[in-house]
């Protein structure tokens, strides 16, 4: 800990630090690292902070794991409603029962370091941190005028509470040290006015937390292990602005697929979201690989699992299991370990512990669609199994519905016109003066173009250019959104057949050899980004320096445009050149 004035409590944790010093050289050892980000829960039920960990109380909170050097020493458990964060260190490392720390007397001891303004930096007079007073008060507060300085005890806010208890938690049946913290969200400086309206922003806090036993020795602070942090490394705890789940139970069956929570996706399978700065999809189905994210807390804590079938029905069929291998990395203390995940032998997959601490947290399956899977409906389902690999009931919310598209779009420019005469391929032209002739018709070139998507997830298209040393151009585009929403049916836009393109003609920018390109994408996504962003067609044609009259030249023969549109030969060149 930091020198204290006053009457908190001071440092004198020289021989333990010395021990955590070296420990944390091998692990701390990179000096500018993001923050740690905690993501959020709603509190449905405001535990009571009594320092007991009641079964049940903080199920649906957050799980942080506190290690070092492969030692696990708690696990700090977070969640938040509309005026208080909560906040329990679970230190199941410590099972002596310390006297805590007081005036004279060495004893345990926790301090969370506010960053209250968020600016990554100790801002004197405005951050703080919660700790213990030499006085005997279990809970104050101090107010940093440095980074190595602070003023004695002073009250918290009014609501603010915090204690300490010993005794068994959900973590562990041996009795061990107990922290408990509701604090209000308006001295953490969070300001609940703006959450209606902050338009998908994340409202946040950000914290350090140092925990000390005299019994076992040991000292731990994290993410940010120094004894008088510098605010640049911290906790960021996300805050939820509503429940995100039913009332009465501990969080989803299903949280989402990819970056997309399950409350975006509607009936019919389709992802609709639209936060600025996160992510993006209008009617959007899903495809090529997909992360399927659950809660393992409520999953082992509230339904008493211990692993999980995944069964799906596809189209309205028979459930079947859904048989997957992935990989997915655990952090043992000093690195990220990758772990094949895959079934046994009764096509379970087990449920971490919940110290454990995942690089993709809650992940449930990661489902290759693409490998042996058909486009359709899909319902999923799970099928919860006891530690002695007996079923157990199904909990209410079991079921997501994914609409599976890994067909791309088709695309083709069927062909190229000049003044409504076809161009062969490869063909050479000689444009006419880029004029207009009268109001409904003009000199120039079109294109017939078709693009279609087989189950109506055209996102969009367009038609292009390219010349010279990468000049390009466009000529033609549209899009699902928002002209062709629901154009073909609910959540369909099959796309365009022998459309032709542009109106007025394209006029060519200079003489040289072209390559018009037509492009599309799918609105197909899986969670995270497009499956299909490009998927294009290409046609090349060489346009030469106009004349005062046009041709078309095919393999030495040249085609005269004509005032309707058929082809001339070259017996009619003079007077296809009057007519122009």
């Amino acid at each position: 800990m930091k020198p204290l004035q006053c009457t908190l409590k001071p440092n004198r944790m020289a021989a333990i630090i010395g021990v955590t010093a070296a420990l944390a050289g091998g692990l701390w050892g990179v000096s500018a690292r993001a923050d740690v980000e905690v993501a959020r829960r709603w509190a449905g039920t405001a535990p009571v902070i009594d320092g007991v960990a009641s079964p049940g109380e903080w199920d649906s909170a957050t799980a942080t794991t506190i290690a070092e050097g492969g030692t696990t020493f708690a696990q700090m458990r977070t969640m938040n409603d509309g005026t208080y964060l909560y906040v329990l260190l679970d230190v199941f490392y410590e099972t002596v029962n310390n006297p805590l720390e007081s005036a004279g007397t060495n004893g345990d001891f926790f301090a969370l370091y506010i960053d209250k303004d968020l600016n990554h930096a100790v801002t004197p007079n405005v951050d703080f941190f919660y700790s213990g007073c030499q006085d005997g008060r279990v809970f104050v507060k101090a107010i940093e005028l440095s980074q190595y300085s602070s003023t004695g005890c002073t009250p918290v806010a009014p609501g603010s509470l915090g204690t300490n208890g010993f005794g068994p938690s959900l973590n562990s049946s041996t009795p061990h040290r107990i922290w408990e913290f509701r604090l209000s969200l308006s001295e953490l400086g969070v300001d609940t006015s703006t959450w209606t309206t902050s338009s998908g922003i994340v409202p946040k806090i950000r914290m350090n937390v140092a925990i000390e036993s005299i019994n076992p020795a040991f000292y731990i602070a994290q993410p940010d292990p120094n004894t008088s942090p510098d605010m640049s490394l911290m906790y960021q705890i996300d805050l939820a602005t509503f429940p995100s789940f039913p009332p009465g139970t501990t969080g989803p069956i299903f949280a989402g697929v990819g970056l997309v929570p399950a409350n975006y996706i509607d009936s019919a399978g389709y992802a609709n979201i639209n936060i600025s700065g996160y992510y993006y999809a209008t009617n959007a189905p899903f495809g090529a690989n997909l992360n399927i994210f659950g809660n393992w807390n409520t999953l082992r804590f509230a339904y008493g699992a211990a692993r999980y079938q995944v069964l799906y029905s596809k189209n309205g069929g028979p459930f079947t299991y859904l048989d997957q291998t992935w990989t997915n990395f655990k952090w043992n203390g000093l690195t990220w370990v990758p772990n094949a995940i895959g079934p046994d032998a009764v096509n379970s997959y087990p449920i971490p512990e919940p110290w454990e601490l995942w690089y993709l947290p809650n992940l449930l399956i990661s489902w290759q669609t693409a490998a042996s899977f058909g486009d359709g409906t899909y319902v999923l389902k799970l099928q919860l199994l006891n530690s002695g690999g007996f079923p157990l009931s199904s909990p209410p919310g079991n079921s997501l519905t994914l609409f599976v598209d890994n067909t791309p779009p088709t695309l083709m420019i069927n062909n190229a016109f000049y003044d409504g005469t076809a161009i062969c391929d490869c063909g050479i032209v000689t444009p006419g003066p880029c004029v207009t002739v009268n109001p409904l018709r003009f000199h120039g070139f079109t294109f017939e173009i078709t693009v279609n998507d087989l189950h109506g997830a055209l996102g969009s298209y367009a038609l292009g250019y390219t010349y010279d040393n990468n000049v390009s151009g466009g000529i033609f585009s549209d899009s699902y959104v928002p002209s062709h929403v629901n154009a073909d049916g609910p959540e369909q836009w099959d796309g365009v057949t022998n459309s032709t393109v542009p109106f007025p003609p394209f006029c060519a920018p200079a003489p040289c050899a072209y390559t018009f390109i037509l492009s599309a994408s799918s609105r197909v996504q899986n969670g995270y980004g497009l499956v299909f962003p490009y998927v294009n067609y290409d046609k090349s044609l060489t346009i030469l320096t106009a004349a005062a009259s046009a041709s078309i030249n095919c393999s030495g023969t040249d085609v005269i445009p004509s005032e309707n549109g058929s082809p001339r030969g070259k017996d009619d060149i003079k007077g296809a050149t009057q007519s122009q």
